[in-house]
């Protein structure tokens, strides 16, 4: 599951997002749907999430955001990465005719049409394309549309994809011998042309599509519980699927006219139970058009990936360019979905609405009678789930039930109405970006910033806001001085369970000491002392600034350095929380009262409790020369080491912030006024923030720095910003971690 984050910060009023709660227990009260879930998330956060009825009414088992439902035709978007994922492997082109890889595609007639019996038939005029299958106009059909002899002759001959006797090799071949509707490119409607795409995954990868699906989407996206079937150890958390008393005729999806009146379909009844479904044992063959099972945490994920044009935490499936691409409208002359054939699916009219590859496409919100954006992207499944991406707002929203068919009420519409009512900071977000957009002078898209670096050395009047939400993060390696040659020649000690702090009485932490090879302790030693120590010291990581150390003082760069690795505190009795990464970041509220204060206890700490401490431990003559002092930290623990900066700067007059969370720290958000309403300090100051850093519970971080830039620059202290597209960690620092030092330490 993706982390939560309050309403407020994500834009959304807590207040107006209750009509998106009353709206989902009415439709259970109401008798219209046994259970649902709705998810929202915005800037790579769950901002609402809730669950309402029963998953199994007659077990009377609750329907939780743990739920595993049956997604049906949400497994489309799912298949068609799949195979985009392969086309970026060059296995194959979009234009390729589908009979390249299979060969009983090459001959299938296509139906007459109109009053035409099924044996009348012509010739493909052209071939059927890869394409096609991904934008639904491969000439393909449904067996439930009772429409036409096409899709009767579908269910005469039991065209079924998630088959428990048959290969999905062999449904494909017995497909292929019945005629198209008609000619491939020509209409749009809806079909099993996902399921021949799953045919294609197998034949170009080699393997099942559910091992494919398994290996390279779902254990990298960590999406643990969607499968196409539902373990033994899991079955306990699936829903029951349900039909309206009346009116629960599939082909009643894609009609423009209701076979039964809304008023008049109430109650529901069951139609596959959840202890006794085909979903509890493994196919033998893999809907890639609806054969997927999972929960709306999962799915979240898959959302989440497509919203950051393929990549999700660390893992890429594809290229910003190939998600860009499967959002563009794909049907010819930039049509929309009417006019090519379909007005309407499921409960929603398709004027003003395209088609990409794997989901529907918002072309024009006015004439679908929608609020959305252009570019908005969404499909469903028949047990009425369905999803909804828009870039533009960097939103996602996820429904989940078990109601089939799709078009049994217009819930879709419902509540998409409901969830943007209660988006209220939209177009305020929108101006700051444009001015972030306007100052760095570049076009208006978020696009134009994911590979590029902002530097500011002593000029940035830039009060804008940095939530650069879509903007990758960029893989920093560590500055060429963190990796020396041989063993580190200076001494590391570590004081684990130090408790000599009268600052902070009855606490422990972690101290560690490195004395450089060079040390000369008849004269004085420059000192860095670093919050959160371990994520500087520690010799995998980003920083690894013990060897920095070392590296710039052999090469005569940089004056004999003492670095201090300082950890927060954990009251006495107390354990750390695992939460925090112990080793690195421990005890999370004894954090919070050390580094997150504007006061100057910290400092006092420093100089009362740290200092004296190595002096007298080790011997060493650390200098009193403010400006061979520095103070250094991550996050709140940059706030804090500017914080002792600004309290005693007759102390210490250099600072290194990194992904400094000014807005989170109390009072924080004050430092860029207390800048330029008082007299200039003697401090040199280092400040590095990431557009990545942008999702965050506390405020804008990227934002809070270049305000911190602005007010700096307007006092006239000496500074540099640097403004990369790295995310809240050490990985932008660490690569410039040389650099600074060299730059810190400056005569």
């Amino acid at each position: 599951m993706l982390d939560t984050v309050d309403p407020a910060v994500a834009g959304f009023s807590e207040a107006r997002l209750e009509r998106v709660t009353q709206w989902l227990e009415a439709q259970v009260s109401q008798g219209k749907l046994a259970g649902a879930s709705t998810l929202i998330a915005r800037h790579g956060k769950i901002a609402y999430q809730q669950s309402a009825g029963f998953a199994d009414k007659e077990i009377g088992r609750a329907f939780a955001l743990d739920t595993i439902v049956r997604i049906y035709s949400m497994t489309k978007p799912v298949t068609t990465v799949a195979a985009m994922m392969l086309y970026e492997a060059g296995c194959f082109q979009l234009d390729d005719p589908v009979a390249k890889y299979l060969p009983e595609f090459a001959d299938t007639p296509v139906w007459s049409g109109g009053d035409s019996p099924i044996d009348q038939t012509v010739k493909q005029s052209a071939p059927m394309q890869v394409r096609h299958l991904m934008n639904h106009t491969s000439g393909l059909t449904y067996g439930f549309m009772n429409t036409t002899p096409v899709d009767a002759l579908y269910r005469e001959r039991a065209i079924e994809f998630q088959s428990r006797k048959e290969s999905l090799a062999d449904i494909v071949t017995r497909l292929a011998q019945i005629p198209l509707l008609c000619q491939p490119g020509s209409q749009w409607n809806y079909s099993v042309a996902t399921d021949v795409l799953g045919r294609l995954v197998e034949v170009w990868s080699g393997m099942s599509l559910a091992d494919f699906c398994e290996q390279k989407i779902f254990v990298p996206l960590q999406m643990h519980d969607t499968a196409f079937w539902v373990p033994e150890q899991s079955q306990d958390r699936f829903a029951a699927l349900y039909l309206p008393e009346m009116g629960g005729d599939m082909s009643s999806i894609g009609g423009g006219s209701e076979r039964v009146p809304q008023e008049l379909r109430g109650g529901l009844k069951l139609a596959d139970s959840s202890e006794n479904s085909v979903y509890l044992s493994p196919p033998s063959s893999h809907s890639g058009g609806g054969g997927l099972v999972g929960t709306i945490g999962d799915y979240a994920r898959f959302c989440q990936m497509l919203i950051n044009l393929g990549e999700l935490d660390g893992e890429r499936l594809l290229a910003p360019s190939t998600i860009k691409y499967m959002r563009s409208n794909q049907l010819p002359n930039n049509s929309d979905m009417a006019a090519r054939g379909q007005p309407v699916w499921s409960e929603t009219s398709y004027d003003g609405i395209g088609f990409g590859l794997g989901f529907a496409v918002v072309l024009d919100p006015v004439k679908a009678s929608i609020i959305a954006s252009v570019g908005e992207h969404h499909w469903g499944g028949a047990a009425s789930t369905f999803f909804w991406i828009d870039p533009e707002e960097d939103l996602f929203v996820i429904f989940f039930t078990q109601l089939r068919p799709s078009s049994t009420y217009p819930i879709r519409r419902e509540l998409r109405a409901r969830v943007y009512q209660a988006l209220v900071e939209a177009e305020a977000a929108k101006a700051m970006d444009t001015k972030l957009f306007q100052a760095l002078g570049l076009h208006q898209s978020w696009e134009d910033l994911h590979s590029r670096d902002f530097r500011v050395n002593g000029r940035a009047n830039v009060e804008i806001d940095a939530v650069l939400r879509t903007a990758e993060d960029r893989q920093y390696n560590p500055c060429p001085e963190a990796f020396l040659e041989g063993p580190l020649e200076g001494e590391v000690h570590v004081f684990n369970d130090w408790r000599e702090s009268r600052v902070f009485p009855n606490t422990k932490r972690r101290l560690a000491v490195y004395l450089p090879s060079t040390k000369n302790f008849s004269g004085a030693v420059n000192v860095l002392l670093c919050n959160d120590g371990e994520a500087y010291r520690y010799d995998q990581g980003a920083v690894r600034a013990p060897a920095v150390l070392e590296s710039l003082q052999r090469a005569g760069d940089l004056k004999p350095t003492v670095g201090i690795f300082v950890m927060s505190g954990v009251p006495d009795g107390a354990e750390p929380d695992p939460s925090r990464h112990p080793e690195v970041m421990p005890a999370k509220h004894q954090r919070s009262l050390e580094y997150d204060t504007c006061s100057p206890r910290f400092g006092e700490f420093l100089l009362e409790d740290v200092l004296p401490f190595v002096r007298r431990e080790l011997g060493v003559n650390i200098s009193t020369d403010p400006n061979r002092r520095a103070l250094c930290g991550i996050s709140s623990g940059g706030i804090c080491a500017f914080n002792a900066a600004w309290h005693y700067p007759g102390e210490f007059a250099r600072v290194i912030s990194h992904c400094g969370s000014f807005t989170n720290i109390r009072g924080g958000h004050n430092y860029p006024y207390l800048i330029r309403s008082t007299p200039r300090k003697p401090l040199r100051v280092f400040l590095q923030s990431g557009a990545r850093d942008a999702n965050i519970v506390t405020g804008s971080w990227p934002l809070a720095n270049q305000q911190m830039a602005s007010a700096l620059d307007f006092a006239g202290y000496d500074f540099r910003f640097e403004f990369g597209v790295g995310g809240h960690n050490l990985s932008h620092g660490g690569a410039l971690f040389a650099e600074t030092l060299r730059w810190l330490f400056r005569s």
